[in-house]
C-alpha cells in the first residue's frame, strides 16, 4: 500500500478533526464484516466440498483456494474507498499490485497443479469448473464491500 497513489478527490474531503482517531468505528465495523464475509464463504466451501466430495485433499484444495483468492479481491478492494476494484486500476498506478496478483495466483496454480507441491501439502488439482466456482465465492465475498463503495459515493 506503501506505492498506492492518494485518491484524486482526498484533497476535496474536509479535514479529520483533532478529537477523532484515526481508525473510527466505521472502519473497524467494515475490517471485521470483510473478515466474516471471507470466513464464511470460505467455511461454507468447505462444508459444502466435504458433503459432496469423499475426498478430503479436494476439500483442502477448494477451501484454501477461496481463502487465497478472497484475500487477494480484499486488498483489491480495499486499495481505494471510492473506486470499484476495475476502477482502481485504470485511475491508481501501483506498479506493485499486478506483479503480487500474479504471484499469487501463480503461487496457488504451482501448489495444486505441480505434483511434488500439491502431494507436500495434501492438496488435489482442480477441474476447470472448480475454478470458476472458487474465482466466483472469492469474488462473492467481498462483492458486498464493493456495492457498499459504489451506494456510498452515489450520495
Amino acid at each position: 500500500f506503501e506505492a498506492e497513489e492518494p485518491d484524486k478527490k482526498s484533497m476535496e474531503r474536509l479535514p479529520r478533526g483533532k478529537s477523532k482517531s484515526l481508525v473510527g468505528s466505521r472502519e473497524v465495523i467494515i475490517g471485521v464484516l470483510q473478515g466474516f464475509s471471507v470466513l464464511l464463504v470460505t467455511f461454507l466451501v468447505y462444508w459444502i466440498s466435504l458433503l459432496n466430495y469423499n475426498s478430503e485433499e479436494l476439500s483442502r484444495s477448494l477451501t484454501y483456494a477461496t481463502l487465497l483468492l478472497s484475500n487477494l479481491f480484499l486488498v483489491l478492494s480495499n486499495r481505494s474507498q471510492r473506486l470499484s476494484i476495475f476502477a482502481s486500476f485504470k485511475e491508481r498506478n501501483n506498479p506493485a499490485i499486478l506483479p503480487i496478483t500474479l504471484l499469487a495466483a501463480g503461487i496457488l496454480l504451482a501448489l495444486l497443479n505441480i505434483p511434488f507441491l500439491a502431494e507436500s501439502f495434501d492438496l488435489e488439482q482442480l477441474n476447470f469448473q472448480q475454478y470458476v466456482i472458487v474465482i466466483f465465492v472469492s469474488f462473492a465475498s467481498v462483492s458486498w464491500y464493493e456495492i457498499y463503495k459504489k451506494l456510498q459515493n452515489s450520495k
